[in-house]
């Protein structure tokens, strides 16, 4: 075996650190390049959710504010059916009766039931 004295050992080893040196920057360089790739492809991930959040939002409020429109237009009807009910009501309290006479009206029901029937025999 052969034996290093030791200033050669400190030449050589100092030739060697320039290159280990070299060698631990440039592994480093490769490795922050990576990561800021993978923040990059994580930010337009996030960024892209978010548009996306942003769109579902404007037509959920675009659906939202139909839906309020029919709400009002609903209770316009409902309002304009309860009226009419209303003046329904206050004319049907109204109407007067008019008396009709028992055999008119026992001559209309036999009329009207015989229509339908076939005879028995």
């Amino acid at each position: 075996m052969k034996t290093i004295k030791p200033q050669q050992w400190k030449v050589s080893m100092l030739k060697y650190w320039k290159w280990i040196v070299a060698g631990l920057v440039a592994i480093l360089g490769i490795l922050a390049i990576i990561q800021s790739k993978r923040n990059n492809k994580k930010l337009e991930k996030t960024a892209k959710q978010i548009d996306d959040n942003n769109q579902q939002i404007d037509i959920i409020q675009g659906k939202t504010e139909l839906v309020e429109e029919q709400r009002v237009t609903v209770k316009q009807s409902i309002a304009k059916k309860q009226a009419t009910i209303d003046e329904l009501k206050t004319e049907k309290e109204t109407i007067a009766i008019e008396p009709v006479e028992i055999e008119d009206a026992k001559e209309n029901i036999i009329k009207k039931t015989r229509r339908g029937r076939t005879s028995k025999l």
